[in-house]
């Protein structure tokens, strides 16, 4: 994003945010193992602390 998304519509907000959700569920995994790696989280703290 930037300066000139600043006037985005409530539409065009929510669809970013709809696809960032997504984008997140499809590489889930691959967060958790750099959670895991980094920080020595399992995937229940990663889940509930840092995702979601």
């Amino acid at each position: 994003m930037n300066k000139s998304d600043i006037n985005l519509s409530l539409e065009q907000r929510i669809s970013y945010l709809k696809k960032l959700k997504n984008l997140i569920i499809e590489h889930r995994q691959d967060i958790y193992d750099a959670l895991h790696k980094d920080l020595n989280k399992n995937n229940f703290e990663a889940e509930v602390s840092e995702i979601w």
